[in-house]
């Protein structure tokens, strides 16, 4: 009787203990599954943001980008050669925000509709971008490094126009012929039992980490390196401590020195950017790219990879903006843009005025005023205005010219 009795109360404790074990468990596993849904919430937060940041980034991306080449496509002064490079890297930057929206829309559709051939050339544009981004922004230190520290060299064998043109045109095979691989390995899938298809690139053997060491050694680690051995100087002579021989004091010199200056200032700010912003970027690509093909990023990766990958995007919405703000070439260039759409509005609105009859313009033998707009007209073509908000919307120059361009049609008619 007491062996039983003892033997259920060795049962009770053993049964207790279980118990315990019991909620302990459950007690943790609620704990990881609250743990994994925050997780899982705070990663699409950061997903949906990076969607919509990727949108708005390229929408500013393609309007600075693009207007970076139509002012050096419009003004034939500023086709210089650093210029010329600086048209490239805006190129660039283009072609890399301008498919962006392809991607999201692949991404919140959850499948790829665009077929194998568009997921091959659209990777092969962002592998393009890394490469040409930053070989294009190497050109640029030593074209400013030559025009600065080497002027003779710079100008005999470096500074001819057909020769910056050479240097685009083989920089340019260089990146295409470095992102053949991706180009080749690019393919789409389609998910069994369903109607859904995936863009990715597919390596075989160990051809996928001998291609990324091969682009983060030669479109990353070199280039920077050598950007920075070049800058130090730059900056040491900009600083004005070792400016001897390449700075004039007077003269047509002086002119050039301080040209040479600003040129210097403007491509060592868009390098420290570029460094900046794409840094974390290949810190990203290293970490989680060179992850065994079976092994998943943790979710610290991916949140940074998604930052860092918003900072590189971020990168191609500045570069025009430090054209426009450093480059008084670009920034002439943009105000000659926006006089001229404004010229041509005003000319648009004034035209579409008098064949509807005046509407607020009124030409007749003597002059007759318009309460409404507060424009007066007369025979002679003169036009003045009353109205503060035509004088804010119509810079004094544009209505100069529309004068100018009346008074010669009427004399030729």
């Amino acid at each position: 009787m007491e062996i039983e009795q003892f033997n259920m109360t060795h049962l009770a404790i053993q049964a207790n203990e279980t118990l315990k074990e019991l909620l302990e468990f459950e007690d943790t596993l609620d704990s990881f599954v609250g743990n994994m849904t925050g997780t899982a919430e705070s990663l699409y937060t950061a997903l949906e943001f990076s969607k919509i940041f990727h949108y708005i980034a390229a929408i500013f991306g393609v309007i600075g980008n693009l207007l970076v080449i139509l002012i050096y496509l419009k003004n034939q002064r500023i086709r210089t050669v650093t210029n010329t490079y600086i048209l490239n890297v805006a190129i660039s930057d283009l072609l890399y925000v301008i498919t962006v929206p392809v991607f999201l829309i692949s991404i919140w559709s959850n499948s790829w509709p665009f077929g194998e051939f568009v997921c091959k050339l659209l990777l092969s544009k962002g592998a393009i971008h890394r490469f040409a981004s930053s070989l294009f922004l190497l050109v640029l230190v030593v074209d400013t490094y030559l025009s600065i520290l080497k002027p003779t060299l710079s100008h005999i064998c470096y500074k001819r126009p057909i020769n910056s043109r050479m240097i685009c045109i083989l920089t340019w095979i260089i990146c295409i012929i470095s992102v053949s691989p991706v180009f080749y390995h690019a393919s789409t899938f389609s998910v069994p039992n369903s109607e859904i298809n995936h863009c990715d690139l597919f390596w075989t053997g160990s051809s996928r980490e001998a291609y990324i060491w091969f682009t983060i050694i030669s479109a990353f680690i070199i280039p920077t390196i050598i950007k920075i051995l070049l800058a130090v100087p730059l900056i040491y002579t900009l600083a004005g401590e070792n400016n001897t021989d390449t700075v004039a004091s007077e003269g047509q010199y002086q002119v050039f020195a301080e040209r040479n200056k600003r040129s210097a200032h403007l491509i060592l700010t868009v390098i420290v950017f570029h460094i900046l912003c794409w840094l974390p970027l290949w810190i990203s690509l290293i970490s989680v790219n060179l992850l065994p093909m079976n092994e998943m990023p943790d979710n610290s990766a991916i949140l940074f990879h998604m930052i860092s990958g918003c900072l590189g995007m971020a990168n191609t919405v500045l570069n025009p903006f430090i054209y426009f703000k450093l480059s008084p070439e670009f920034r002439n260039g943009l105000a000659e843009l926006k006089e001229t759409f404004l010229y041509r509005s005003k000319t648009s609105l004034f035209s579409n005025g008098s064949n509807n009859g005046g509407g607020g313009i009124m030409e007749n033998s003597t002059t007759q005023s318009n309460d409404n707009n507060g424009i007066q007209s007369s025979n002679n073509g003169q036009i003045k205005s009353n109205d503060s908000f035509v004088n804010n919307f119509f810079p004094t120059n544009v209505f100069q010219r529309y004068d100018e361009e009346r008074n010669q049609q009427q004399q030729q008619s």
